[in-house]
């Protein structure tokens, strides 16, 4: 839970000056608010869970760090949103309320109630967490929380993960609207061409040449058989053929076709 040493005394291990710091985790930051030192403030800081059975030593650092039951009355101290969906904006806000909460004291920042002196966690000095040099560097001191740390390297691949589901979302709508476009597309060609079939289809069969009006059926083998006004039956051969009255008008047809040719 401590980023380095396993035990130690509150002023030694929750102070925040290096990348591998004692406050390395959120619990470990909660500890130093909430556990009671030897000092004892009168009301707890956080719970009365929270504040400890035992005192942690704010001296010697002999084997006084909170025990495991205590640290975890600290966590379970703590609300937690189920079913809430984490984004980058809610990690980064989070982490912007924490950097809101610490105060300055001569160069140091601090966490939590400071009294004079280190976070030993009695009354006479404070409860707290403290960043060395917060004055002059914020940011930069932050970012040796490890905790703080890694939620900023958190924040960031959320938000390009955010962003390329967006990106990916966007594409695909873009891709749905073309399909979507273009089966209307291939419905109104279909349509197009189912209509101009009909269309074909209705169209009056264009007048075949009179030549072509005037030949006999060769197939009718009757007198009753052959109704065309142009056509006579031959009893002998069973066959219709064309009358002298059609051969006659075809004769004329063709003479008037060849003077205009001439």
């Amino acid at each position: 839970m401590f980023g380095g040493a396993s035990s130690g005394n509150p002023e030694a291990l929750c102070t925040a000056e290096t990348r591998t710091s004692e406050v390395a985790t959120a619990l470990a930051t909660l500890a130093c608010l909430c556990n009671k030192g030897t000092n004892a403030v009168d009301s707890p800081v956080c719970s009365k869970g929270g504040n400890g059975a035992n005192a942690w030593e704010g001296s010697t650092g002999v084997g006084t760090n909170p025990t495991d039951e205590e640290l975890k009355t600290i966590a379970e101290s703590c609300p937690v949103v189920k079913g809430g969906k984490i984004t980058h904006r809610e990690l980064s806000r989070r982490v912007e309320a924490v950097t809101k909460l610490i105060h300055i004291e001569s160069s140091h920042g601090y966490l939590g109630a400071f009294v004079g002196s280190d976070c030993r966690g009695s009354s006479g000095s404070g409860v707290c967490v403290k960043f060395t040099n917060f004055n002059t560097n914020a940011v930069q001191t932050l970012q040796k929380v490890k905790w703080v740390h890694d939620l900023t390297d958190l924040v960031a691949t959320l938000k390009d993960v955010e962003n390329k589901k967006t990106a990916a979302e966007h594409i695909l709508i873009q891709i749905k609207a073309a399909a979507e476009k273009e089966n209307a597309r291939i419905k109104h060609a279909a349509a197009s061409a189912q209509a101009i079939s009909i269309h074909q289809g209705q169209e009056p069969s264009q007048a075949k040449p009179v030549e072509e009006q005037n030949k006999c059926k060769p197939k009718k083998t009757t007198a009753e058989e052959c109704p065309e006004p142009h056509c006579d039956c031959d009893v002998t051969k069973k066959e219709c053929k064309s009358s002298s009255r059609n051969r006659k008008y075809r004769n004329r047809n063709r003479r008037r076709s060849r003077g205009r040719l001439q």
